[in-house]
């Protein structure tokens, strides 16, 4: 993959201005989800002052940023306030040196706006994050940059700056894309909001940094790629920067612009085998246990809004392994069952061939598994789902049945359980266990 071209470039003028930034001013949306024994990473991020201040809120934190000299300074920022928690490495957004599901947090400061390709970065953001940890994205909105007074030198500057991130392959108006390319980097669940960034004399120092590191960027950062691409000529980025001095020395001057902001849980797949209670030796009291559980977070479209046979078999056999039976010892799987015609196939399928597998001794002879749907019961509210698997596999397996799909009319035509050669039945009515002590699977999805 091909190096992403820069728009800002690292000139002392843009470094400086980002080093100004804080996370309450940059990453507030994010704040309340934290908790202090999370493990955060801050992609792009730059001098590191954001960086740094997620420390008060997290037990540690990892900033990267591909360019080494930025890196760099971030370190001897870091040496110079003697903050624990925190380091900092060169790495690129598309190929992160982190094992999968390593943090509980990973977060973009207006990082998707300079990449010509924002939904792998996104994928490799969910690669890294831990099964329903928090990816939070931050992203300006570029036509959005308004001031007072009205100055055509700073309209000709959104104009250009616009002009060459599009010649870079990069997207100045990311902000309003965010929730689109998070859905490609198929993640779900995400929640879009807005916020306004305002320099006025509110904030005298931040005003006039503000202005006087678009006059320096426009002549030595941005502003070359603008001249290399016949974009502007070298008048044009003169009265540009002489528009945002002009605009500095007004005391009575506004400039705002409008971020899109957005935070997603990772997504993953849970498989967890559930034993009935009341076994002889164990205390009455004890309604059933976790004999084993596995999750799946390998950033290979390991949801089931984008199912994944293979992403679900292995968390089911890895359940299985840890509660040391066969697929053959699970009697029934409560299934996650969103409904959807393809979804729904899929996971039938994954689960027939996970507990019933071909060619092992005794399939045939085995008691055919029984899927029956958590959701067609209890409506498509997740975090009811999800109880309510827990509670009617544990109840129905003390009972030695379990309950049927109530809204059962008419079979999925895809889920073709003899096509896959597996045993298995869709329960449309109550069925006994074959035994008095058993094990029942659920599937969770995130």
């Amino acid at each position: 993959m091909a190096a992403d071209r820069y728009t800002h470039g690292h000139h002392s003028s843009v470094v400086a201005q980002h080093a100004s930034r804080t996370v309450e001013n940059c990453a507030n949306f994010l704040i309340p989800h934290l908790q202090e024994d999370f493990a955060l990473l801050d992609v792009g991020c730059g001098p590191g002052s954001i960086t740094r201040g997620f420390a008060k809120y997290v037990k540690s934190v990892t900033g990267v940023d591909n360019s080494e000299s930025v890196i760099a300074q971030a370190q001897k920022a870091l040496g110079e306030t003697g903050s624990e928690g925190i380091e900092f490495q060169t790495a690129s957004v598309y190929d992160l040196p982190f094992q999968d599901a390593t943090f509980d947090v990973v977060y973009a400061h207006q990082v998707l706006q300079h990449l010509s390709e924002p939904v792998a970065a996104l994928r490799e953001m969910r690669r890294v994050c831990k099964a329903g940890g928090l990816i939070g994205v931050k992203d300006a909105i570029y036509s959005t940059m308004r001031g007072s007074p009205a100055l055509p030198g700073i309209d000709k500057w959104r104009d250009v700056y616009m002009a060459t991130a599009r010649q870079n392959k990069a997207e100045p108006e990311a902000g309003l894309f965010l929730k689109r390319w998070l859905r490609e980097a198929e993640l779900k669940d995400v929640d879009y909001t807005t916020s306004t960034v305002t320099y006025s004399s509110a904030n005298e120092v931040a005003r006039k940094n503000w202005a006087e590191s678009w006059a320096e960027r426009t002549i030595h950062s941005f502003g070359t790629q603008a001249l290399e691409y016949g974009i502007a000529k070298e008048p044009e980025l003169q009265e540009v920067a002489s528009a945002w001095k002009q605009w500095a020395a007004d005391p009575e001057s506004v400039f705002l612009f409008v971020n899109g902001e957005c935070y997603i849980r990772g997504d993953c797949v849970t498989s967890i085998v559930l034993k009935a209670g009341n076994v002889e030796g164990e205390a009455e009291n004890e309604l059933g246990y976790f004999a084993g559980s596995a999750t799946n977070q390998s950033g290979r479209r390991s949801h089931l809004a984008a199912p994944d046979c293979l992403a679900l078999q292995e968390v089911i056999h890895e359940a299985l392994r840890q509660t040391q039976i066969t697929g053959l010892d699970v009697d029934a799987v409560e299934s996650c069952a969103d409904g959807k015609i393809l979804d729904d196939s899929l996971e039938a399928t994954a689960f027939a061939r996970a507990y019933r597998p071909q060619g092992t001794l005794n399939v045939d002879d085995t008691a055919p598994l029984g899927i029956i749907s958590a959701k067609s019961g209890v409506g498509n509210q997740l975090e009811a789902a999800g109880l309510s698997q827990i509670l009617k596999v544990i109840l129905g397996s003390r009972a030695a049945a379990f309950h049927p799909t109530p809204h059962l009319r008419i079979v999925n035509p895809h889920i073709d359980i003899e096509m896959c050669e597996r045993n298995a039945i869709l329960a449309g009515e109550s069925l006994d266990f074959r035994l008095p002590s058993t094990y029942t699977g659920s599937s969770l999805s995130r």
